[in-house]
């Protein structure tokens, strides 16, 4: 593979992620062709090595272009408040990805309302009363 096309110049999603899969081993380990895919195809994460699943970089990049790369997000990044809090930039759902320490955090709550208030409807029950 030796650049991203677009899935809509291919059959379906299903062939795209299979491309991305068979690429040779030498775009699997530049990081910086991850970056650049992921930033097109954060959906891709599922498809990445572990090193760029914990890397803060690529992991948030594909968070901010789809947000459910974080679902392949290593757990340290979506416990970690910076990071989550870069990811509700795009998109305050991605709130519902944080670790639930972190969702449990009062300072971490209410950081995200202030950056985007839509993360108020998926507070946790325990701030309802507050």
């Amino acid at each position: 593979w030796s650049t991203p096309q677009s899935p809509r110049t291919i059959s379906s999603r299903q062939e795209f992620e299979k491309q991305f899969q068979q690429a040779s081993a030498e775009l699997h380990e530049d990081r910086e062709a991850i970056l650049q895919v992921v930033s097109a195809f954060g959906w891709l994460m599922e498809h990445c090595a572990p090193i760029y699943r914990s890397d803060f970089e690529v992991a948030l990049a594909a968070a901010k272009q789809d947000a459910w790369a974080l679902e392949w997000v290593d757990d340290t990044l979506r416990s970690n408040k910076d990071f989550m809090l870069e990811a509700l930039r795009p998109d305050a759902f991605n709130f519902g990805h944080a670790a639930q320490e972190l969702q449990s955090d009062r300072s971490f709550a209410l950081e995200a309302i202030r950056r985007d208030p839509a993360v108020f409807i998926l507070l946790p029950e325990m701030f309802l009363g507050d």
